[in-house]
């Protein structure tokens, strides 16, 4: 199973955000089921940013949105949206793809996030 993290950034230096992301591959279907998750710290003491914002992350161009009352602290990474995906794979089993998310709290020092990478899912074996 392929996994891994994309490290983002945001509109306040203090606030880190990440993707969490797996596969799974199914070899007779030649496709994956991706899922990926965003998350958000803060990575100083003492402060909160909260409130309800709109999030969204992106699959191999597949969105999904959610929007959620959020309370982000240095203590833990917070869930903020999830989205599950399958992807085709090529002919030959390889493939590629782009994972991305966004996402605000209005009136917060939450105003943008940047978060995207291309990851490559585990090769499935095709009959010769």
């Amino acid at each position: 199973m392929a996994s891994g993290t994309i490290y983002g950034s945001t509109g306040n230096q203090y606030i880190d955000s990440k993707i969490v992301w797996s596969a799974t591959a199914n070899t007779s279907a030649n496709t994956s089921s991706v899922t990926a998750s965003l998350y958000y710290k803060r990575n100083n003491t003492g402060f909160t940013t909260q409130g309800t914002g709109s999030f969204t992350i992106t699959i191999d161009g597949q969105a999904a949105t959610a929007s959620k009352y959020m309370t982000i602290t240095e203590n833990a990474w917070v869930l903020a949206v999830t989205a599950t995906k399958t992807v085709n794979h090529n002919g030959d089993g390889t493939k590629a793809i782009t994972i991305s998310a966004s996402g605000s709290i209005p009136d917060t020092t939450l105003s943008s996030t940047s978060c995207s990478g291309r990851v490559s899912l585990d090769t499935i074996a095709r009959a010769s």
